[in-house]
């Protein structure tokens, strides 16, 4: 028989020591399962407690890596800023870069020059050029490095990275999603839920007052059907932030790809760079060279004038 069956049997029997035994027991069964019930609420309540308290944690991460990928694109357009000032530098060195390889490629260098290391025979054999002085790299190598630089400045344009920034803007605007990020009356809901804990305390109480004074009209307290359905919605809010985390999944996983987009197109923008300096050095070699030869020319001076 359930619970209601023996409330209506105990209701039905004639006063004797018997029925107040029955009714000491339901009485206690009642306060039981009042106790349980509310156990079983609390847990409920504290689990959507840890529910919205993790749901916190996942913004509180998203914002982070929105943060960390915002700093990268103010970093990566800084640069950038920087780098289309040099752009018109760029373009001269590489103008010069050609003709002027071509050119150190011809010009022989002062057999003093050349390092004490080589023996004779290796000086005998191999022609020294102002390029090969300079540079280990072979001259072919040299020119198509210049290609390459050229071909990279053509890519580096401002539509390069307007393209970019409008991917970036995007993700950032559904990272910033309030629709996603905020679970609307979750503050309200823990509250009455916090609500619904005291009453159905209140509940116990009066059972517990109940078991003394047998009263069976209000043995019903703890099966209240207004308490356990209101506190037992866990399943509702679980659902909606599990939907809402598979969104910040991909999200984040749309954050990542955007961080490595930027890590690339810097990397790159850097890469042209130092290509183009070492092309600059290059450039600078017949300077470099004549000073050498003013210092070849002074110390043989020199020599011929106070070590004879």
């Amino acid at each position: 028989l359930s619970i209601e069956d023996d409330v209506k049997g105990c209701a039905s029997m004639i006063p004797s020591i018997q029925a107040i035994t029955v009714k000491a027991s339901l009485a206690q069964r009642f306060a039981d399962y009042a106790l349980k019930g509310k156990e079983e609420c609390i847990a409920l309540v504290r689990d959507q407690h840890l529910q919205q308290q993790g749901w916190a944690a996942v913004i509180a991460n998203l914002d982070d890596i929105k943060d960390s990928v915002q700093k990268s694109f103010n970093h990566l357009t800084d640069l950038f800023a920087k780098f289309l000032e040099n752009v018109p530098r760029f373009q001269e060195i590489l103008r010069l870069a050609l003709d002027d390889i071509a050119l150190l490629a011809k010009v022989p260098v002062l057999p003093k020059l050349i390092d004490d290391v080589l023996s004779s025979e290796q000086e005998s054999e191999v022609k020294h050029t102002l390029l090969t002085w300079f540079c280990t790299e072979p001259q072919y190598y040299l020119e198509l490095l210049t290609e390459k630089c050229q071909a990279g400045i053509d890519v580096l344009n401002e539509d390069c990275l307007l393209s970019l920034k409008e991917e970036f803007f995007n993700v950032l605007k559904n990272a910033d999603n309030p629709d996603i990020k905020e679970v609307k009356g979750i503050g309200d809901r823990l509250a009455n839920l916090n609500k619904l804990i005291e009453d159905f305390d209140k509940h116990c109480n009066d059972q517990n007052e109940i078991k003394g004074i047998f009263s069976s009209d209000r043995m019903g307290y703890a099966r209240d059907p207004n308490v356990l359905p209101d506190v037992c919605t866990k399943r509702e809010l679980s659902d909606s932030i599990n939907r809402r985390i598979q969104y910040i999944s991909c999200i984040e996983s749309d954050i990542h790809k955007m961080q490595t987009k930027i890590h690339n197109f810097w990397k790159y923008m850097q890469s042209v760079m130092n290509q183009i300096n070492c092309l600059e050095q290059v450039l600078l070699a017949p300077q470099r060279y004549l000073k050498m030869c003013a210092e070849v020319c002074r110390r043989r001076e020199f020599s011929s004038r106070y070590m004879k």
